[in-house]
């Protein structure tokens, strides 16, 4: 499954799903993320390869990684939701590198994520979002994201399938 967003004066944005020869491109950008959110140099642990190969090859994770100008920017990844597994997808993250954000790689990787799981019978889709992540907050609104909870740090948002806007 691979889409292109020709977005007015933008280049085209590629994502497409991710296989098991993507997963250094995957742990090069989760290093980025972690990076990121702990804001000291992390690396994904051997352990946790192991954990993404074995879910990766059980249907347990999915993910996707999105290309601008050729560039490996960014991924989404998500998993069946614990609880109700056989209609929800549970949407765990998208990370765009910062370079390249506010250029709709955010909005095409989410787009993305969700035609995917759509594709595989999932009805909903469900996420949590760090309450300060003003851009996915501003994207899952955009789609018509319903708020489930809303705790002191994250927010939790489910949205039926079928019905967001593109």
């Amino acid at each position: 499954m691979e889409k292109q967003s020709n977005q007015k004066n933008e280049s085209p944005i590629v994502v497409r799903q991710g296989r098991f020869d993507d997963l250094g491109i995957y742990y090069r950008l989760t290093n980025r993320d972690l990076s990121e959110i702990h804001k000291r140099p992390c690396e994904i642990s051997d352990f946790s390869k192991q954990v993404v190969e074995r879910d990766l090859g059980s249907r347990r994770l999915y993910f996707g990684i999105g290309q601008l100008k050729g560039d490996d920017v960014g991924y989404w990844k998500g998993e069946p939701d614990e609880i109700n597994s056989n209609i929800v997808f549970f949407g765990g993250g998208i990370y765009v590198l910062p370079e390249f954000r506010n250029q709709g790689v955010g909005k095409a990787l989410k787009q993305h994520q969700m035609d995917f799981a759509k594709s595989q019978g999932y009805s909903h889709l469900r996420t949590i979002i760090d309450n300060d992540n003003i851009p996915s907050l501003k994207i899952s609104s955009g789609i018509g994201a319903v708020l489930e909870s809303k705790g002191k740090t994250q927010s939790r948002f489910i949205l039926k399938l079928g019905e967001h806007s593109k």
